[in-house]
């Protein structure tokens, strides 16, 4: 057994040292053209109005599902402006317009038997006319598929989610707005309208106030292991008592529960230890893929506790490990230097969240 044990352990350590070199992960959209019926419009400039520019999301590489932020060959205004001029026509006498990305985001989680590939998108589209910005309104899609790799589809799933928001501009009324930029505090989503109570089939349906997300039938919350260490949860209906599925997170108006789908194969609800500017939650995973190839053993050697920080503006979850917490801290420098100087236990970097989504809101 222990020679089975020291095996394993081998071949992971062989595992995550290939990882640690793989770098991002490039995103070409393919050049299938975009055909808009009587297109009435040029896009000119392309405007990123994201806060976290360097990447456009985060692929699972290798055996180990190691996570790499996806980009693009160039900087988002550049890649998008010069993919528009490939494959969107131009015409004469059409209305010249900007379109401003507000979200732009590919992700990926790993199940038992596939993998899940996820896109997002929200834009504004701007026009200039007599010295004042208007806008012709603000569109959003997203686009989820499963298969058994889908970090090589990102790109025809940015083009799907593409061509839709394009799509309902075009057919929109295009009535013209007066453009107000909205000043998000510290470049973050104000979370607090959203920790409403309700069930959530996705990231786009929590984060749109409109849309009413309430259960109408009501639900309970199922405690599974509350007087454990790693507490977890799921949504019941109160009329048939059977669990409420197929959902991305939902809320009792007081605390946020989101779906572990979003970062592991399980399918249960964790609790956030943090609200803020950034959610943070931690549970004890399995990786799969150690589990399909080693079983027992391999679920055993590869359990790891885990802290996640969920990010509202986006809809994005990563491990909150060196690396992004480095990343996290850079604008901050005396909570960088604490982090530098510490022991890197989990609770130190619960900490750090702490001081973190404080700071973020003093300046609201």
């Amino acid at each position: 057994m222990k020679k089975i044990i020291t095996l394993f352990l081998l071949t992971m350590l062989v595992h995550y040292g290939q990882c640690q070199n793989v770098k991002s992960h490039v995103v070409e959209i393919p050049n299938h053209g975009i055909y808009i019926p009587n297109q009435t419009f040029n896009i000119t400039s392309v405007l990123d109005n994201r806060i976290q520019k360097e990447t456009i999301g985060t692929a699972q590489k290798g055996m180990s599902n190691r996570q790499v932020d996806v980009v693009f060959s160039k900087p988002v205004e550049d890649y998008l402006l010069g993919y528009f001029q490939n494959n969107l026509p131009t015409y004469t006498d059409v209305t010249e317009v900007v379109l401003k990305v507000d979200r732009l985001s590919v992700s990926e989680r790993t199940m038992a038997t596939k993998e899940i590939g996820f896109a997002d998108l929200a834009i504004e589209v701007l026009v200039e006319e007599n010295g004042e910005i208007f806008s012709f309104g603000k569109f959003e899609a997203n686009i989820e598929e499963s298969g058994l790799d889908v970090t090589s589809g990102h790109g025809e799933r940015i083009y799907q989610v593409l061509m839709n928001c394009l799509h309902q501009f075009s057919s929109s009324e295009k009535q013209m707005l007066a453009f107000v930029p909205i000043e998000e505090k510290s470049g973050f989503l104000d979370y607090k309208p959203l920790m409403r109570k309700g069930l959530f089939k996705s990231y786009s349906e929590w984060v749109n106030l409109d849309s009413g997300n309430e259960s109408p039938t009501g639900f309970k919350i199922k405690g599974m292991g509350e007087g454990g260490k790693f507490p977890r949860y799921q949504p019941m209906d109160e009329k048939t008592n059977k669990r409420i599925k197929g959902i991305f997170a939902f809320s009792d108006g007081e605390s946020f529960y989101l779906n572990a789908s979003q970062y592991t194969a399980a399918d249960y609800f964790v609790k956030a230890q943090l609200v803020g500017p950034y959610f943070l939650f931690e549970d004890q995973v399995t990786d799969a893929a150690a589990t399909a190839s080693f079983g027992l053993v391999g679920a055993l050697a590869s359990t790891k506790t885990n802290l996640y920080l969920f990010n509202p503006k986006f809809g994005t979850v990563r491990v909150l490990d060196d690396r992004y917490i480095k990343e996290l801290l850079s604008g901050h420098p005396e909570i960088l230097k604490a982090w530098e100087i510490s022991d890197g236990k989990r609770e130190i970097k619960k900490d750090l969240m702490v001081m973190l989504n404080e700071v973020l809101q003093e300046k609201d």
